[in-house]
């Protein structure tokens, strides 16, 4: 009698392992790949916003030197006096040349 009890509270109890080792194991895995898909996403972030900024300083470069060599155009196809009126009140504080 003492042995049937004995082998039914093995068999319990490695079942019992059996079923915590593989909840351990699922566990680990899931918190593996929830870790790795948020450092995925994270470098996915960190790309998309180094080329939108990228884009933009392009973008603010160009407009940049696209009034430069515009003014610089209209400075010399047009006589000086006109140029000579500034106005410096202008909201972003950039001396705007009036034509």
């Amino acid at each position: 009698m003492v042995t049937a009890c004995l082998k039914l509270d093995n068999a319990l109890h490695l079942y019992f392992l059996q079923y915590v080792i593989k909840k351990q194991v699922a566990r680990w895995a899931v918190m593996f790949f929830i870790g790795v898909f948020t450092g995925l996403v994270a470098c996915g972030i960190d790309i998309v916003i180094e080329e939108v900024t990228n884009l933009k300083f392009d973008l603010v470069k160009q407009c940049i030197l696209g009034q430069f060599i515009s003014s610089v155009q209209q400075l010399t196809h047009r006589s000086p006096s006109i140029y000579s009126c500034c106005r410096c009140d202008h909201p972003d504080n950039v001396v705007v040349l009036l034509p």
